[in-house]
Order: C-alpha cells, then sequence, then structure tokens
C-alpha cells in the first residue's frame, strides 16, 4: 500500500511540494476513518504480550511530557506488562512508541513507499493519548513530522521555528 492511495491526489501533490519546499502545512479533515486500518485497538496489546522491548527509548509511557518510570509497567526481565500498560493509559497515561515500522508490515510498507517519493528516511511514532491528557508539552521537532490523527480530537498548534533562518 502507497500512502499516496490513502490521500486525494491533490492533498499528495500539496504534502509533497511543503515537504520538498520545508514548508509547514495543516490538512485539516473529518474523514481520518481512511487511516483506520493502520492501526487496530488490538495491535497495542499485541505489541505489548509479544513483542520484546528491551530499547526503553522505543516504548515509554508519559504524562504531560514525565515519562513513568518503566518499573511501573515492566517486569523484572524488562518486559512490557501489557495489563499495567492498559491500567496506566485508564489513568490518562500516553503511550509513545518509536519505529512503529518494525512491529507493523502495512506501515513498514507506508514507511518505505514515503521514502522512495520523498527521497528521504522515514521513522513512524506512535501515540495513544486518552481524551482530556497530554503526552508532551509545547516541544519542537528537529526534524520533519507528519501527523496523522486516526481517532479524537485533539487541538494543535504550529509554529514557525524561530532559529530557521530560511
Amino acid at each position: 500500500m502507497e500512502f499516496s492511495s490513502l490521500v486525494t491526489a491533490p492533498e499528495w501533490a500539496t504534502l509533497a511540494e511543503c515537504f520538498r519546499t520545508r514548508r509547514a502545512h495543516v490538512e485539516a479533515s473529518s474523514s481520518r476513518d481512511r487511516f483506520g486500518a493502520l492501526w487496530a485497538e488490538w495491535e497495542l496489546e499485541a505489541v505489548c504480550r509479544f513483542t520484546p522491548q528491551n530499547h526503553l527509548d522505543r516504548f515509554r509511557l508519559v504524562r504531560e511530557a514525565v515519562r513513568v518510570p518503566p518499573a511501573a509497567y515492566r517486569d523484572r526481565f524488562g518486559m512490557v506488562r501489557a495489563e499495567a500498560v492498559q491500567q496506566l493509559y485508564a489513568g490518562g497515561v500516553s503511550v509513545s512508541m518509536a519505529n512503529l515500522e518494525y512491529y507493523s508490515n502495512l506501515v513498514l510498507s507506508l514507511a518505505r513507499g514515503l521514502e522512495l517519493e520523498l527521497e528521504s528516511p522515514v521513522q513512524v511514532s506512535f501515540y495513544a493519548t486518552p481524551g482530556s491528557s497530554q503526552a508532551l508539552g509545547v516541544h519542537s521537532d528537529s526534524h520533519d513530522v507528519l501527523v496523522i490523527q486516526m481517532r479524537g480530537e485533539k487541538r494543535w498548534d504550529i509554529y514557525h521555528d524561530l532559529t530557521d533562518s530560511s
């Protein structure tokens, strides 16, 4: 599956042009259902239960920009405890997973397709944040970011990077 198959031709053209010219672009759409096939609710539990998460920075829990200590959701061997993740999530903690392409063939296929189209490396990060919670505070990223919000509502404030001389 190609990413360009999930968006309209004009959306893809705008996205690609903004990437090439390093301009910010926000596309608000009420049709997020088209991205629903990228991730199902049960997949997070499957990743927790069946995939070793030895790298502490790839799988973490966060609440208002503060990391939850791994001991709260990992066993004595460092394995993620799915039940603890579910409880913490129900209590307002966000789940953050780097390199989602390592855990989903569909996401891997989309990431590699984007790399070919944009001629740039792609890494997919996953965040699940309960309603009325916040994972990260105001921050800046040193890399380009494409956000796909698949469920719920969130207010996004996009600021121009004042350190950018272009």
